[in-house]
């Protein structure tokens, strides 16, 4: 028994060891990917700022667009973790539409937006928030509101913008 005591604690320092490891290692690996992302997307701002001598409006645009870039980015290791809060799934998109100067009317409250997500249902949410945030960007809002449903089985998305909508009649079959 006393044998089997030390070969069993030998075994689980020698499996943290392992897992230690594989720690050390996947941050490294994310510390170069977030590196050689930054400076790559800092190389490709300078050098539009170079070429194209903009305006200041142009290089905030620039550099905003660099912004939701680096957010999508870590949105993406949140959601590869398994489970993310709808809060960290909404957060890109809102930052997204107030860097185009979008006045944000209302967002989630806290008790609805701590809801976790399992990876699927975060990265679909994330699918749903971006096409219809891009949607209203697109058609020119300058006000937008968040609002959700949330029942067990169920997330209602409903985004409410001032653009200026269509007429139903007046969209072609198809």
């Amino acid at each position: 028994l006393w044998c089997l005591n030390i070969l069993q604690r030998e075994h689980v320092a020698e499996r943290d060891d392992l897992v230690r490891t594989a720690i050390a290692n996947e941050r490294r690996q994310r510390a170069h990917w977030i590196h050689d992302d930054v400076c790559a997307q800092l190389r490709l701002v300078s050098l539009q700022v170079q070429s194209d001598a903009p305006d200041t409006r142009q290089t905030v645009e620039l550099l905003a667009d660099f912004d939701h870039q680096l957010r999508l980015r870590q949105l993406d290791e949140l959601l590869s973790s398994g489970t993310v809060r709808l809060a960290e799934v909404l957060q890109p998109y809102i930052r997204y539409a107030q860097n185009k100067g979008v006045h944000i009317q209302s967002v989630p409250g806290f008790d609805q937006a701590a809801r976790e997500l399992d990876e699927s249902t975060a990265r679909m949410t994330a699918r749903a928030i971006n096409l219809l945030t891009a949607n209203a960007l697109a058609a020119g809002a300058t006000s937008l509101s968040y609002e959700l449903g949330l029942n067990d089985e169920v997330i209602e998305l409903t985004i409410c913008d001032n653009g200026p909508g269509f007429d139903l009649a007046d969209v072609p079959h198809g």
